[in-house]
């Protein structure tokens, strides 16, 4: 087995290791792109969430414990994946300082991040972020905080939700993108936000027309 990752978001894939605890036989190869110094993960003592802390000494366990990785190897990208002739596996080409080569690998995790599917809005004129994905004017607020706490998160104002798009919203998940730190109290501020917006529109709608009433003498 081969696991191709070192991001938070997926990190509870690691505990597919737990399989070699009842088959012990199982080899699994950890390949990560960037280069280790120490360890993978810093662990927080002050961290808020005691579940991430958790996973952090646990990865980190796993990590430097020489039995729950067959290998692991650092600095290193996946250049290519060739099925083998039965059918049932992969050789995995690694490319570092040199090239090598993972044979007869029968199952792959990538975890490398996600982006949202944009297709609904691919034809409309929605100005992205090229590093997220997301609306620009909510990635723009996202990239330049200096809060990295995802439980510390504020809600970044109406003008964050705008889109060049006329009366188009796009909330939730999507919203943020390839960005990780949103959570769901994020989007339901998000909904009421949009609301805030629609409100306001109609407001100034109605106050434009009824200055266009026409009079009429009697």
């Amino acid at each position: 087995m081969y696991h191709y990752a070192s991001t938070y978001n997926y990190l509870n894939s690691i505990f597919v290791a737990q399989l070699k605890k009842h088959y012990p036989d199982t080899q699994l190869f950890w390949v990560i792109k960037q280069s280790i110094d120490y360890l993978p993960y810093c662990s927080n003592i002050n961290d808020p969430l005691e579940q991430r802390r958790h996973l952090d000494d646990t990865v980190n366990q796993m990590y430097t414990d020489g039995v729950t990785f067959n290998e692991i190897y650092t600095n290193t990208v996946v250049t290519e994946f060739i099925l083998t002739s039965s059918s049932t596996a992969v050789d995995v080409k690694l490319e570092s300082t040199t090239s090598r080569h993972l044979r007869n690998i029968d199952h792959v995790i990538v975890n490398t991040g996600l982006q949202p599917d944009r297709s609904l809005y691919a034809n409309l004129n929605v100005h992205e972020c090229p590093l997220t994905k997301g609306p620009i004017a909510l990635a723009a607020k996202l990239l330049s905080s200096t809060n990295n706490d995802c439980l510390n998160q504020i809600s970044h104002g109406t003008s964050s939700l705008m889109t060049t798009e006329n009366n188009f919203f796009i909330v939730g998940n999507k919203s943020y993108g390839s960005h990780k730190n949103f959570l769901m109290k994020i989007g339901f501020e998000q909904v009421d936000l949009v609301f805030q917006i629609i409100n306001n529109s109609r407001k100034v709608s109605t106050k434009v027309l009824e200055s266009c009433t026409p009079v009429y003498d009697a």
